[in-house]
């Protein structure tokens, strides 16, 4: 049997890696936390991404976001440091086919790749009834689907990255769904129908499937941000626009503090209405500060093509982004009267608890902060083809070479106004850069 290694045994990494060791594969097992590594019983542990995947015939990654896979590959330590040819590696985490393209790139030759992200929860993943959407060349997918074959049915669904663009389309019907089961019982608790009587007469139209998966909170754990990231993941991978995944993008958002640690299918609330009366007209705490600007020489009566009055602006810390280390906000959203002024803090790459990201590695560094700008953009409905300007600033300019070959591939061929200095140091030891960007959304965005 193949040795494998499995990289990040969380929430539903546990129950796939037990069901691996249950089968008496030779399995290896690391995660960040190494005391949720040590439950995996028959398994021994890593201490290190590269030490887990050194030897290993199969490496498996499951992690919570492309800037997760980034470090755990690329990072100091990384696997692909570890991979030798005639190796293969089986990317399960949700994050869409453009970083399974560069994880592609950037592999070493001989060293197979196949994507494979699941369908399914907590149950199904105990059950070993996933449903895996498996991208990759028919050899690698061959040569893998065995140990996959334990943890559910393969569904082959193309080329490499096929898997992620087939859950990326799968994960957006099933989050939106939720979105509109939100919005008509919403329009069930204002026409006075009972909850009841709404449950059943939905159950039995179109709405049904998600009305039960609603009602599945207890054996599912797909908490709000992790919806929030992938429906962020959609809009950015689209190539045109998604109006009503953006909109269920901003329900989420203003969502997910008072869902918490929830099934994000919480967010429709059937029985016991398990969220505040959204009809009461009381502000959501959850709802971005908002300040006005407005300069007398503005006309009040000047509206923009959203919501708010011309010299309006919002300040947003999205839940998906790291939360700021001092009194400010991530975004900075100015309405100028439709066109919309996106200013962004600088970032960098810091990990949601504080911790350095990538080591040493600057381009490990660089792929997380542009991830994380990415992100912002998206979430005030813009991409990087609207940014105007960046500003960066690095530790080291000799190594500016590095820095700007991962910036030229998020910009595609776009070139903004651009501002690099090097700097002594940033606020955190360990930081190589920090970048910030301005961008303009015309009439039209999402946001």
């Amino acid at each position: 049997m193949p040795t494998v290694a499995f990289l990040g045994v969380g929430t539903m990494g546990a129950p796939m890696a037990t069901r691996l060791a249950a089968a008496q594969h030779e399995l290896v097992v690391w995660n960040r936390t190494r005391a949720k590594a040590a439950t995996i019983n028959g398994a021994t542990v890593a201490d290190t991404p590269a030490s887990a995947a050194a030897g290993a015939d199969i490496v498996i990654t499951m992690l919570a976001t492309p800037a997760a896979v980034e470090s755990v590959l690329f990072g100091a330590d990384g696997v692909v440091a570890a991979l030798t040819p005639g190796s293969c590696l089986v990317e399960m985490s949700t994050i869409g086919p453009h970083p399974v393209a560069e994880i592609a790139r950037r592999l070493p030759a001989g060293v197979g790749l196949v994507d494979a992200p699941v369908g399914g929860s907590i149950g199904k993943a105990t059950d070993g009834t996933l449903t895996l959407f498996a991208g990759g060349t028919d050899a690698d997918v061959d040569r893998v689907a065995p140990v996959l074959a334990e943890l559910g049915t393969l569904l082959r669904c193309g080329g490499s990255g096929a898997g992620a663009a087939t859950k990326l389309v799968v994960n957006t019907a099933l989050i939106t769904g939720i979105a509109l089961l939100d919005e008509v019982l919403t329009l069930a608790d204002q026409l006075e129908v009972p909850a009841a009587l709404a449950d059943q007469v939905l159950a039995a139209g179109p709405l049904g499937a998600l009305l039960a998966r609603a009602k599945d909170t207890a054996t599912s754990q797909f908490t709000a941000d992790l919806a929030v990231k992938d429906l962020a993941l959609a809009i950015d991978h689209a190539t045109g626009d998604l109006p009503h995944t953006a909109a269920a993008l901003d329900r989420l958002r203003a969502a997910a503090p008072a869902l918490g640690t929830k099934d994000f299918g919480a967010l429709a609330p059937t029985s016991g209405r398990g969220l505040p009366n959204r009809t009461s007209g009381e502000r959501d705490a959850s709802q971005p500060q908002v300040r006005d600007h407005t300069r007398p020489s503005v006309p009040n009566a000047t509206r923009s093509s959203h919501s708010g009055e011309a010299g309006r602006t919002t300040f947003h810390n999205p839940p998906t982004a790291p939360p700021p280390a001092a009194a400010y906000s991530n975004i900075a959203d100015v309405d100028l009267g439709g066109t919309r002024l996106l200013i962004l803090s600088g970032q960098a790459a810091l990990a949601a608890d504080g911790t350095v990201v990538g080591g040493d590695d600057l381009r490990a560094q660089t792929t997380f902060v542009f991830d994380a700008i990415g992100a912002l953009l998206a979430d005030r409905g813009a991409t990087f083809a609207d940014v105007v300007n960046i500003r960066s600033y690095l530790t080291d300019m000799a190594r500016l070479r590095e820095y700007g070959a991962v910036r030229q591939s998020y910009l595609d061929g776009h070139e903004p106004t651009s501002t690099t200095v090097e700097v002594s140091r940033l606020f955190r030891p360990g930081l190589l850069l920090e970048v910030d960007v301005t961008a303009v959304v015309r009439p039209g965005g999402t946001a």
